[in-house]
């Protein structure tokens, strides 16, 4: 494991104890012993449903890059609320994480809601090769023709 991959985990990790944590409350009766009462919101997180995976490589030296995953989301009430990447070089690929949130204590549309979401690749002194994308589970590839490195290296 990369020393990047490994600070992203250890971001995402962090994340998620904090959404967990900060998401329920426990209140004891006046008795002190009485059962716990949860007087929190309930937390439905999950995936974006991605149906499309592009790439686009802006013409620029050295080269800059960035994907964009389509969906819908299920309703209107479904939000995108991070962005989490894993880069494994030596296997070529970048795995992207679209987290979503909803409470399901609100009332929302039932409507298919599409979004688009551009996400920067750090692709910056990458060499020439073919590389995966992934988001979500739907994959591409791209292409770079040259090494990735800044002029004058």
């Amino acid at each position: 494991m990369t020393k990047r991959t490994g600070l992203i985990w250890l971001s995402v990790v962090m994340a998620a104890s904090l959404l967990v944590s900060g998401c329920s409350a426990v209140v004891l009766g006046a008795g002190g012993n009485e059962a716990p009462v949860d007087v929190g919101q309930p937390v439905d997180a999950g995936l974006a449903p991605v149906d499309e995976v592009s790439v686009i490589i802006m013409e620029s030296l050295p080269a800059t890059a960035a994907v964009i995953a389509r969906g819908d989301l299920p309703d209107g009430c479904t939000n995108i609320v991070d962005a989490l990447m894993t880069i494994d070089e030596e296997a070529g690929l970048f795995q992207v994480t679209l987290g979503t949130y909803r409470d399901p204590e609100t009332m929302c549309t039932m409507a298919l809601v599409p979004f688009e979401e551009v996400i920067d690749l750090p692709i910056l002194g990458l060499p020439a090769g073919t590389y995966t994308v992934e988001v979500n589970g739907v994959a591409t590839t791209f292409e770079l023709a040259v090494d990735n490195v800044p002029l004058g290296e």
